[in-house]
């Protein structure tokens, strides 16, 4: 009895939690804040990480969790803050632990395929 008494007062010390890690990251322009490589604990209630690429004159790069309940990580949000630059965006959001990093979602395959389809393009004329 001692045992199980002890044993539930151990563990009553300890918190657990199910919060998703996704990366943090903000690049605007030429600038970068804060690194690639940082790390959030989402809050609890937050399952899903996202990230936003405008592509536009000055471009933009964001990521971290969703959080329904800021209107800085919805969709809507930065697809107008995307708009008002005269540029295009997309949004992608997994719900994996670091699933929004650059590896899962290339942006220069896109590009690059565009790139070859112009060129053979102009070489046929």
């Amino acid at each position: 009895m001692q045992k199980t008494f002890f044993s539930l007062c151990l563990f009553s010390f300890f918190e657990l939690t199910f919060a998703i890690q996704c990366y943090r990251f903000t690049q605007n322009g030429q600038e970068q804040i804060p690194l690639d490589t940082q790390v959030v604990s989402c809050p609890p209630a937050v399952r899903e990480c996202f990230k936003f690429v405008c592509m536009a004159q000055t471009p933009f790069i964001t990521k971290g969790c969703i959080n329904y309940n800021d209107q800085q990580t919805q969709p809507e949000t930065l697809r107008a803050q995307c708009g008002g630059r005269n540029g295009y965006g997309n949004y992608y959001n997994c719900n994996d632990n670091y699933c929004n990093s650059a590896k899962k979602f290339n942006i220069f395959a896109p590009m690059t395929l565009s790139v070859s389809l112009m060129f053979i393009f102009w070489t046929m004329r």
